[in-house]
């Protein structure tokens, strides 16, 4: 039997209906009726992302983002710090602000940016050198979708790595 979606199974919280018999919670995805998509590169993308960093220690850095983020409910920022989670529009924005007053040198590495139909990812790598001089290496993923015709960003994550061998 085809189904007009995909079944994805997680085994983990399990619990048994009624009837008793065993299952699993499942999440599902919508197929789509057109041929199979391939994720291609994204130049665009790539450019969206340099174009912030460019942005990135300057007054214009808001601006930046109300043009990047999506007005939709459900954009988020996951920052490196415990306390750096932020679901609405209004608090990226503070955030991002706060922020804009320091600068820092920024060399983006390894960027690289995906898209297909109307869902693209960026990831990268960019090594930030504050006034303190201090190096630091930060990691960065994006989604976007298509709004309109103009791609925003509705994730962001940011983190900096930590080698297995200093975690507890």
């Amino acid at each position: 039997m085809s189904l007009p979606f995909r079944i994805i199974s997680s085994s983990s919280g399990a619990q048994r209906p009624p009837n008793g018999a065993a299952t699993s919670k499942f999440f599902f995805c919508a197929k789509s009726n057109k041929e199979e998509a391939t994720m291609q590169p994204c130049e665009e993308l790539k450019d969206i992302v340099l174009h912030h960093y460019r942005k990135f220690d300057s007054r214009e850095q808001a601006d930046s983002i109300k043009e990047i983020y999506s007005l939709q409910e459900g954009v988020t920022i996951i920052g490196n710090d415990p306390n750096e989670w932020f679901d609405d529009r209004d608090s990226i924005i503070a955030f991002m602000k706060a922020g804009s007053s320091s600068k820092m040198d920024i060399a983006v590495q390894n960027l690289k940016a995906y898209s297909e139909d109307n869902v693209g990812w960026t990831m990268d790598r960019v090594t930030i050198r504050p006034p303190n001089g201090n190096e630091l290496v930060v990691r960065h993923t994006r989604i976007f979708h298509k709004e309109n015709g103009a791609w925003k960003m509705v994730h962001l994550h940011v983190s900096i790595a930590v080698p297995n061998e200093n975690i507890g």
